[in-house]
């Protein structure tokens, strides 16, 4: 299983709640028709320490179960409307795909 990772910075003339509500209401459903195996939105919060990345207002997660699998999704045709549709909510957006080792699961929202 592969994670494509994608730091987002938001443009400049949404606020972080726009940017968020947008994303997670118009973007993620186009998004989710490429098929993912998982896909998770990670908004920044108001408070960052002081060396984080400001130029990052998001970071999503989308799982593939292969190069192949996240290849068809990305240059499907929902693949490409979601392409089109990012410069309605992010400046830019900054990729990289990983290969997941996970150490300790989150905890559940029972623990919240």
């Amino acid at each position: 299983m592969i994670k494509l990772m994608a730091l987002v910075t938001r443009r400049a003339d949404l606020t972080q709640e726009a940017f968020a509500r947008y994303w997670l209401d118009v973007h993620a459903p186009l998004a989710l028709a490429q098929h993912p195996l998982g896909y998770v939105i990670d908004v920044a919060s108001r408070e960052q320490p002081a060396d984080a990345m400001g130029d990052v207002h998001g970071i999503a997660e989308i799982w593939w179960r292969d190069h192949e699998h996240m290849r068809a999704g990305l240059d499907s045709e929902a693949g490409r409307i979601a392409a089109d549709d990012v410069a309605n909510f992010a400046a830019s957006v900054r990729f990289v795909v990983v290969e997941p080792n996970r150490l300790l699961d989150p905890p559940g929202d029972e623990t919240r």
